[in-house]
């Protein structure tokens, strides 16, 4: 792979549910630093709840989709 091709990453983001803390709080704080460095990639952001999308809209690189699969692995 070439430094310059841009890649889709996807983020499960299934425990923005669980609690306002410890994990959360830290995904919060770096998902728009992950953003901004990696602007020329595509963010998938994979939320359980439906109400969480357009949490990071803000930004032109992220797409944010729902997931309702049981389990934590897709």
């Amino acid at each position: 792979m070439s430094p310059g091709r841009a890649l889709r990453i996807g983020v499960m983001l299934r425990h923005f549910e669980q609690s306002a803390g410890g994990v959360r709080v830290y995904t919060e704080r770096i998902l728009p630093l992950l953003f901004e460095q990696g602007a020329q990639h595509e963010w998938l952001l994979i939320y359980r709840n439906p109400e969480l999308v357009g949490t990071y809209a803000a930004h032109p690189n992220v797409r944010e989709v729902v997931c309702r699969v049981p389990g934590s692995v897709l």
